[in-house]
């Protein structure tokens, strides 16, 4: 089930909304650095993103019958729900945390690419991301992939096929191999 909030009906003043997401022109370059390199690629997606973060805006409610004993009671909202204004923020800003934790680098060209120079320093992996579907490129991929799991759901791991309209299928012109 997903918990969606009216977040039409809340007024997000003095909140800070706005989230970077990757352009496609620099999921072209993370492509061909990628293929150009001869490394690897995966895609996923990170489930229940926006429940991982903690939303800024004051949410109350009343509790309804399906809560039993405790209907009728006021909550709060702590979680980042899917529908409030400010929740793509909140859960972008948890992303870049656990990012620079990784080691990993906000370009200078897209804030929703990032880089990390290998411990060998003859290279660099990549992570992009769109809200909460990415792609992670480098020598070994799936060892990022492990590292968000320690912070996130992840699903969808998978060499990329379609993400965001960029076709990878290796039948189509468009291949990136």
């Amino acid at each position: 089930a997903r918990l969606v909030i009216g977040g039409h009906v809340t007024d997000a003043e003095g909140y800070n909304t706005f989230t970077f997401t990757m352009r496609m022109k620099h999921v072209r370059l993370q492509v061909f650095l990628t293929a150009f390199f001869g490394e690897d690629m995966l895609s996923g997606d990170i489930g229940s993103a926006y429940l991982n973060a903690e939303t800024k805006e004051k949410i109350y409610t009343k509790l309804g019958v399906e809560f039993g004993t405790k209907a009728g009671l006021t909550a709060t909202v702590q979680k980042a729900l899917y529908g409030l204004k400010s929740s793509g923020n909140a859960f972008y800003m948890h992303l870049c945390d656990t990012l620079k934790k990784l080691g990993f680098k906000q370009s200078l060209l897209d804030p929703a690419l990032w880089y990390r120079l290998r411990n060998d320093k003859k290279a660099y992996d990549y992570f992009s991301h769109h809200v909460d579907d990415f792609l992670v490129s480098g020598q070994q991929p799936e060892k990022w992939i492990e590292q968000l799991e320690k912070s996130y759901t992840i699903t969808g791991k998978t060499e990329p096929k379609i993400h965001l309209g960029m076709d990878f299928n290796k039948e189509n012109d468009h291949t990136w191999t």
